[in-house]
């Protein structure tokens, strides 16, 4: 999903990401570090989600089934900050989960009001979860968020 950058912030940083890593409601896209924030952009998925609802109903499929798809929609959402996203706003963001068979390597960042969130880290979208380039991937969107949060 497309995001808007404020005047005068640049992007310094994008990965393979998603929210929810490792559950049936993990949200594939983009994790983005620019000079005043950091984003999860996700996918965009809503003509595939249109397109599956139809061909559902038109399959006869009961009702309840075409509206997890429509609620499935809904919970992925459109590009967010993380927390307020205002790295001004960040306390810290620190390695998570190392990586397994069903889990992305994750890393976690911390809000000054006490919130987390986890955010699995891929290097390339058809990475597999365990691949060590994952960690470094996550290693490197680390290590320039804490250079960003020092500034």
């Amino acid at each position: 999903m497309p995001y808007e950058l404020s005047k005068g912030e640049v992007e310094i940083l994008r990965v393979v990401g998603s929210k929810r890593p490792g559950r049936i409601t993990s949200v594939g896209g983009d994790l983005v570090l620019t000079t005043c924030r950091v984003i999860f952009t996700p996918l965009d998925t809503s003509d595939v989600s249109k397109l599956l609802s139809f061909g559902l109903g038109k399959a006869g499929a009961d009702g309840g089934i075409v509206g997890i798809v429509d609620k499935v929609q809904e919970m992925i959402g459109t590009a967010a900050p993380i927390g307020s996203g205002a790295l001004t706003e960040l306390s810290r963001i620190e390695a998570g989960h190392e990586g397994s068979l069903l889990k992305p390597p994750t890393l976690v960042i911390h809000g000054s009001d006490g919130s987390s969130e986890e955010i699995g880290v891929l290097e390339k979208g058809l990475s597999h979860n365990s691949s060590a380039n994952n960690r470094a991937a996550r290693d490197r969107f680390i290590e320039a968020t804490v250079k960003q949060i020092a500034l």
